[in-house]
């Protein structure tokens, strides 16, 4: 899949990656995460709230995972400057090293993509439908930009189910947790949403 990758190069592609790639990152999709909980809150949802919140769950949790994963894999990125393996926790910079070249083994991009929009799959399969084709867009653009195996990605969308899956199911049973959180909208707020 990387030969192929690699051969079948062209710059519109290339921007699509680059794009996916920034986009599709931890951080961004924590921040779509707060941007959608704050405005089901704002707008008194509980159900969209309670959706929301095992997305932006589902995505925090599976960076915890993956991260941690990655760090103790240490598996060498396709285009790393180093044999191909898994070195574990010691690489050529020591104990516990840092290098971005040993963190290949799962995807993190992938990961929370994935986590995050499968939550919703869970919660409203029709919607999550739609939503898994911006994650696979990220998984994607991982393995056209050369930066993981294939395996990292598969095991990756892995994970991100399996926190999706406990992520929902850890909000759905509390519903007490997203009418809290509503019960503590200012009263201008309330009344504006409800009319």
């Amino acid at each position: 899949m990387q030969s192929y990758f690699l051969a079948h190069r062209n710059p519109s592609l290339n921007r699509i990656a680059a794009f996916c790639n920034k986009w599709g990152d931890w951080p961004a999709i924590c921040l779509y995460g707060l941007c959608g909980v704050a405005v089901a809150w704002l707008r008194g949802r509980k159900r969209l709230l309670q959706i929301l919140l095992a997305m932006f769950l589902s995505c925090i949790l599976s960076g915890i995972v993956v991260n941690t994963t990655r760090f103790v894999a240490g598996r060498a990125r396709p285009g790393a400057d180093v044999p191909q393996g898994f070195y574990g926790i010691v690489t050529e910079g020591g104990l516990f090293s840092h290098k971005n070249k040993y963190r290949s083994f799962p995807s993190a991009h992938t990961a929370c993509a994935v986590a995050f929009t499968a939550a919703a799959l869970f919660a409203a399969w029709r919607a999550g439908v739609f939503l898994m084709i911006p994650a696979a867009a990220v998984a994607w653009a991982r393995l056209y930009s050369n930066a993981h195996h294939f395996s990292d990605v598969v095991v990756a969308t892995m994970l991100g189910f399996a926190t999706a899956w406990w992520a929902w199911r850890f909000v759905r049973r509390r519903p007490e947790l997203a009418e809290a959180m509503l019960r503590r909208r200012p009263r201008a707020i309330c009344a504006a949403g409800d009319s």
